[in-house]
């Protein structure tokens, strides 16, 4: 932002835009120097989630003025085949790291007895620690690790893939990008009611646990979410909520809108 003062004579405009760790001070010990400083300097200050710029309102409301809410969003890929039958499969797709505590999803699918088929995208430090823990997976738990795989190898998987739930249990999260591609391809999801998502699930679209959940609610809320008589109700309304909230097209057509607004 300091760049405006260097360039007096320019017709320029800074915008900075927020969504996770650069966002709620808390996850980096509550250090954010020169923050309002910062924000002095810009025109606009752009939150990803309707919790980010409540948050922000909130810490600097000196700032209200300068707040847009403008969300990520995706593009519109199709939408996964729908299939019942007596073998589940559910995805997560996150980096094998400490905050996204994927050892948590096993331990909560290892609790029940329904035929699963976990598939897993991403990779990290922490994946020997979880390959040793999946060794003692029970019988009915098929388990696939997909590692990292380009964006169009994990559309495609949906688009040919049927999957009953998408789940993440991070600790925390702004408004996160994996939960959106599910949801535009009508998958019902589960996820920690932390940073904005709740914007995206709930009863309607799937379920929220609690930050700190224990597994057997986790665990509980899958077979609920599994065996419900409502899923295709449930996954109709996460196409629906995709479409109102984070389809890309719409998204950024009116952030461009705003920025163009700003001369």
């Amino acid at each position: 932002p300091y760049l405006k003062k260097q360039l007096k004579n320019k017709n320029l405009k800074i915008v900075i835009r927020l969504h996770g760790s650069d966002l709620y001070e808390n996850i980096k010990s509550n250090y954010a120097p020169l923050r309002e400083s910062i924000f002095s300097a810009v025109d606009l200050i752009v939150p990803i989630s309707e919790n980010g710029k409540n948050y922000l309102n909130q810490k600097y409301s000196a700032f209200a003025n300068k707040l847009f809410l403008s969300r990520l969003g995706v593009s519109d890929n199709g939408l996964n085949p729908f299939s019942e039958g007596d073998i589940y499969h559910v995805i997560s797709v996150s980096n094998i790291v400490a905050l996204k505590r994927v050892h948590l999803i096993f331990e909560a699918l290892q609790q029940t007895n329904l035929k699963i088929v976990w598939h897993h995208f991403g990779n990290g430090p922490l994946i020997n620690t979880l390959l040793e823990l999946v060794k003692s997976k029970r019988t009915n738990l098929e388990i696939k690790f997909h590692g990292h795989v380009t964006n169009n190898t994990l559309m495609e998987f949906y688009r040919k893939q049927p999957i009953n739930l998408f789940l993440n249990v991070s600790s925390t999260e702004g408004l996160p990008v994996s939960i959106m591609e599910a949801m535009s391809f009508g998958i019902p999801v589960i996820a920690t009611n932390v940073g904005g998502t709740s914007e995206l699930v709930s009863n309607k679209t799937g379920c929220l646990v609690d930050e700190n959940f224990s597994v057997t609610e986790l665990t509980n809320k899958i077979e609920y979410i599994l065996n419900s008589s409502e899923i295709p109700e449930i996954r109709k309304n996460s196409r629906k909520l995709f479409e109102e909230k984070v389809f890309a097209e719409k998204n950024y057509e009116e952030f461009y809108v705003k920025l163009n607004a700003l001369f």
